[in-house]
């Protein structure tokens, strides 16, 4: 009887260790693996966020679509603080979105900003506008309404999407006269 009960409790004790050892070199199969980009090792393999791939997460995803929901040009002083009308009003500002070389504008904003002093706008009323070539450059304008026609006050050019740009929230660019774009971005892969 004696015998038996050591050799249960010996079994035990194998299993236990077992067990202790298993677990170790579980939890060890992740002490070498450095994932990138917000990855999380689970069992010595990364598992990636939605916008990467490859085994340690190194790899940018290209998604099926890229939507721009909110934009802001800021710092225009010197283009916006003169007489745009001939009653010497500032501008009515408007913002115009032109694809690649297409001629006309391919989007131009419901939200517009009247005989406006300011240096910074901002749309975001109903500008879901699809980045439907993500290779494409993208212009920026802003533009003065006056009399059924617009008259471009500024503008600037973008390609936000690249093969490793990190795939931002928010596109930031600061051109040389000090305006600064931001474009906030949504993907869907």
């Amino acid at each position: 009887m004696k015998s038996r009960i050591k050799y249960i409790s010996s079994l035990c004790n194998v299993l236990l260790i077992a067990t202790l050892i298993t677990t170790i070199s579980a939890c060890n199969k992740c002490k070498d693996v450095e994932c990138d980009n917000e990855g999380i090792c689970e069992k010595g393999i990364c598992e990636c966020t939605e916008r990467f791939t490859d085994d340690f997460c190194s790899l940018q995803r290209q998604p099926k679509s890229i939507t721009m929901t909110r934009v802001q040009i800021s710092d225009v002083e010197f283009y916006v603080n003169r007489e745009w009308d001939e009653d010497g009003s500032r501008p009515d500002v408007q913002l115009g979105i032109q694809k690649g070389r297409d001629v006309f504008l391919s989007f131009i904003s419901n939200e517009r900003f009247d005989n406006s002093p300011s240096s910074e706008f901002t749309f975001e009323d109903e500008l879901k506008f699809d980045v439907a070539n993500q290779s494409e450059t993208y212009r920026f304008s802003l533009l003065d309404y006056d009399d059924g026609s617009y008259q471009e006050i500024f503008w600037c050019t973008a390609n936000l999407y690249h093969s490793s740009n990190g795939l931002p929230d928010v596109f930031e660019y600061e051109y040389d006269a000090g305006v600064k774009l931001k474009v906030w971005l949504e993907y869907e892969f």
